[in-house]
């Protein structure tokens, strides 16, 4: 049996999908914004680019990354900043 889980930290909403003791991150998003925050591997795959390619934007400030606040050995970035600086339809 699968459970969504819905929780709000820092003004984001996390959905987390609980299956037996595993919770998985599936999307974070800022609902005032219209953000999506999903981490770096996820939004090259969404552009088809390189991850390095998106790591280097952001750490070249070219686009907005933070920590992940589930995770802090990722970084996520905004999937929909990302198609716009590839102009891709979101």
């Amino acid at each position: 049996m699968q459970v969504l889980q819905v929780m709000i930290k820092n003004g984001m909403i996390a959905a987390y999908q609980s299956n037996a003791s595993l919770n998985r991150r599936m999307k974070l998003s800022n609902a005032t914004s219209g953000e999506q925050w999903v981490p770096m591997s996820e939004a090259a795959q969404a552009v088809n680019v390189n991850l390095s390619k998106i790591s280097r934007l952001a750490s070249q400030k070219k686009i907005k990354s933070q920590t992940n606040p589930y995770d802090e050995r990722t970084k996520l970035v905004d999937l929909n900043e990302v198609k716009r600086y590839f102009r891709i339809q979101a």
